[in-house]
């Protein structure tokens, strides 16, 4: 999981361990190693190693059918006169992973990035894959595989690209879709539904209080003055005008009496019915 914060991200200084694919020792940097050191320098000597050995397989036939081995063995040469390479056999967990497979002619990254934007931070491990021939390269993020972003080699080479730049991009791309999300969310929640009515029952004023939490749901009835719960009406689909008011109405005559000759009585006792207009509250 990323770790997110108000403070500026620090520095993550590690070294680097590098396999090559189907060479049995990884090889580890001696020093400190950030990708922006090692990402370039790597791509050109697996495009080398390749180039070499296609040059070979195509002067001789009978070894073509075991160029990614020449090619692994020239990359391992070229590893071993690095000075700034050591033999290891024991992997470390912490440190940035880099995996040239020169057969395939692809190029695996597992590293540490962090970034600050819009006073957010980001320490996450990202994943980066790429073809080293066609020079595209793609950013996972290793919770979900999902791909952040995606560059080539042109912009690897611009200066800072993975300290600064690539970490800020992975970040605002983080959090697009935390908002886009958020959003989603929010249009698909349905919003509680009241309504407040006025209606004259056998020349008694009644004001009730209608509420449903969602759509299918029955509509609770209240006493508007109190607020005291008189039940539920029965579930169909009725509009929020006449069809609803006689709802109500029928509702409260056959099964609360007792709330009705308990209203104060209307002078105007010859309208059985009249309603006001409801008021639709969210």
């Amino acid at each position: 999981m990323p770790y997110q914060g108000s403070k500026q991200p620090e520095n993550i200084t590690r070294t680097a361990s590098v396999e090559i694919e189907g060479i049995a020792k990884l090889f580890r940097t001696k020093t400190v190693a950030m990708a922006d050191m090692l990402f370039i320098p790597l791509v050109t000597s697996a495009k080398r190693a390749m180039a070499m050995a296609a040059e070979v397989s195509s002067a001789n036939p009978t070894v073509r059918s075991s160029s990614g081995m020449l090619a692994r063995t020239y990359l391992a040469g070229m590893m071993l006169e690095d000075p700034s390479f050591v033999i290891s056999t024991n992997p470390v967990t912490e440190e940035d992973r880099y995996v040239l497979d020169v057969g395939a002619g692809t190029f695996y990254a597992r590293m540490w990035i962090n970034a600050a934007h819009e006073k957010r931070t980001l320490l996450m491990q990202a994943e980066m894959i790429g073809k080293i021939k066609e020079g595209l390269y793609e950013v996972r993020d290793v919770r979900d595989q999902s791909t952040l972003l995606q560059f080539s080699e042109q912009d690897a080479q611009k200066q800072n690209f993975f300290s600064a730049v690539l970490p800020e991009l992975c970040l605002v791309e983080i959090i697009q879709r935390e908002r886009s999300a958020g959003l989603a969310e929010a249009d698909n929640t349905e919003q509680p539904i009241q309504i407040v009515m006025s209606m004259q029952i056998g020349g008694s004023s009644v004001m009730i209080s209608l509420h449903r939490e969602a759509g299918g749901k029955p509509w609770e009835v209240y006493d508007g003055r109190t607020r005291v719960k008189l039940g539920n009406l029965p579930v169909s689909d009725v509009d929020y005008g006449k069809g609803l008011v006689e709802e109500i109405t029928n509702f409260l005559k056959l099964g609360h009496r007792n709330f009705l000759d308990a209203l104060p009585v209307n002078t105007r006792r010859h309208r059985t019915i009249s309603p006001g207009k409801p008021q639709l509250n969210r």
